[in-house]
């Protein structure tokens, strides 16, 4: 049997196993051992290209919630800080300098390139979120967005990756009580997720914190 096949028995064990014990009081530290003792190890970057280079994150989007100036700069430090962490050798120019670049110079929200040129960088990490979302009904938090993801070379200007996931909720499993958390602090939980599903494009992760992650907050909120 294959590695990959290997890999999908595996997660599907994973995914059963949490949803028969995630309704259980005190599970949470039971499933993330079990996940651990069952670990399929790494999955490697989507995109290594990041490695030992000046980069460049720019987030925007059009939706209502996701302001170009508050929440997209949010997202924006979320994703550089897991590439300044985890991305071998990566330079990233700090959100501040690149959102000082854009006031500065009048960008159309189009011309990623000119960006990267503009602030100096190797690549930029361009994201697109098409749209962004924290209710699911009147009383629930459950976090979901679609994006778009472009990383351009500034070697020769052009893209050299691309990727648009199927919408990513937050989390997974279910959905979490209004009564229970702030919406300030859901938004906060929700862009750290996010930020981490789109980051880990570029840097190797292990497939079991998910779902661990997911029982965890759940409990926790």
């Amino acid at each position: 049997m294959s590695d990959a096949n290997v890999l999908a028995r595996k997660v599907i064990c994973f995914v059963l196993l949490v949803a028969c014990l995630a309704p259980m009081v005190g599970c949470v530290g039971l499933v993330a051992n079990l996940l651990n003792v069952m670990g399929a190890g790494l999955m490697p970057a989507a995109y290594p290209g990041l490695e030992e280079k000046k980069v460049a994150v720019v987030c925007v989007s059009n939706s209502d919630l996701f302001g170009p100036t508050a929440t997209s700069s949010e997202l924006s430090r979320r994703i550089s800080g897991l590439i300044s962490q985890k991305v071998k050798q990566a330079e990233v120019i700090p959100t501040q300098t690149v959102e000082d670049w854009i006031d500065r110079n009048n960008w159309d929200m189009i011309d990623f390139v000119a960006i990267g040129r503009g602030v100096e960088a190797d690549m930029v990490v361009a994201v697109d979120v098409d749209s962004l979302s924290l209710y699911d009904g009147p009383t629930m938090f459950k976090g979901r967005a679609r994006c778009h993801m472009v990383v351009y070379d500034m070697t020769t200007g052009q893209e050299v990756f691309s990727k648009s996931p199927p919408e990513y909720e937050f989390p997974s499993l279910a959905g979490v009580p209004s009564t229970s958390v702030s919406e300030r602090e859901f938004k906060k939980k929700f862009l750290d997720s996010l930020a981490d599903r789109l980051g880990r494009n570029f840097y190797a992760f292990d497939m079991n914190e998910d779902v661990a992650k997911d029982v965890e907050t759940i409990s926790r909120i």
